[in-house]
């Protein structure tokens, strides 16, 4: 996995990047004197590779795709989860109680509870649990007509739809994963960039402190933001593992304002006027989080970490 190399926000690196650019554009005599690559195409290419980079997908756009099936998969586990719980009625009505608790077990019930809870490879596993159970004890789940002959050919066709919606929504995910590296490669190289010449400019107008700090990251970034606008920012983990969490919504329920989060699970939400406000979380997979009483000070950019309970 790509590692972000940036402290801040996306949006924040763009926004300083073009900034430090068009310094760069103002004093290109300075910065030509001192490397010899450092001519006017080297800065309009720098610009458009931060175009490049932002114009890549967001998470949303990358994962909407992958949301949407992932609620279809749901759908269509939850019709396996009811096709199994009809399965074990079956079972109860057609063997002796003393070996029923070994009979459901080959049918997938230690798997069952995982499976409920949408976990993907153990319904997989139920599954096929399921549909040898019914191929194996076929003669004993039918006799006197206690299964319907139809049963077994519905079940393997709902487990068949499962299957296909499964594999589209493993290959959304990969594409999604994919663009997300790429962002975060494509991120980094206009980080890199921008920190070399931020590097060169220093030294350049190392005795002139005005020209000095429009080549200093946070001092741009100051500029930018607005020391005056207030807002939130955070991180959004997983309870299960502590990993971010690489899409969600985080939204102020009094003002209706609303920000995505990064991939690697920061976001920032901003301007926002001081105040007491509920603060309101959701993400495809999580439940959702709402956070009461979380207090904005006038020019102050509050922390707000955020940990989601998978579903």
């Amino acid at each position: 996995m790509i590692i972000k190399a940036y402290n801040r926000t996306q949006n924040e690196l763009y926004a300083v990047a073009r900034s430090g650019w068009h310094s760069y554009a103002q004093f290109l005599a300075q910065f030509t004197a001192y490397r010899g690559y450092y001519l006017a195409p080297y800065g309009i290419a720098a610009l458009a590779e931060i175009d490049a980079a932002e114009a890549l997908p967001d998470a949303q756009a990358r994962y909407g795709e992958s949301e949407a099936l992932r609620a279809l998969l749901v759908l269509q586990g939850d019709a396996c989860l009811g096709r199994w719980q009809t399965l074990k009625r079956y079972a109860t009505t057609s063997f002796p109680p003393v070996t029923l608790k070994a009979r459901l077990e080959t049918a997938g019930a230690m798997r069952y509870e995982k499976a409920a809870n949408y976990n993907w490879e153990e319904l997989r596993g139920l599954n096929v649990s399921a549909e040898y159970f019914m191929t194996t004890y076929d003669a004993q789940l039918s006799a006197g007509n206690n299964m319907p002959a139809t049963f077994p050919t519905d079940y393997a066709a709902d487990i068949a739809e499962f299957n296909s919606q499964y594999e589209a929504f493993i290959s959304s995910e990969a594409a999604a994963y994919n663009a997300t590296e790429a962002k975060i490669a494509a991120n980094n190289a206009v980080h890199a960039k921008l920190m070399s010449m931020f590097k060169d400019g220093q030294e350049i107008f190392m005795d002139i402190e005005g020209k000095r700090r429009e080549f200093t990251f946070d001092t741009v970034l100051g500029l930018i933001s607005s020391a005056g606008q207030a807002g939130i920012r955070g991180l959004a983990t997983s309870s299960l593992d502590s990993q971010p969490v690489s899409i969600f919504e985080v939204m102020i329920l009094e003002t209706s304002d609303t920000t995505n989060g990064e991939p690697d699970g920061h976001y920032l939400l901003k301007p926002v006027a001081s105040g007491t406000y509920t603060v309101r979380v959701t993400a495809p997979g999580y439940r959702t989080k709402v956070v009461h009483n979380v207090v904005i000070s006038v020019g102050v950019v509050s922390t707000l970490d955020i940990e989601l309970d998978p579903e």
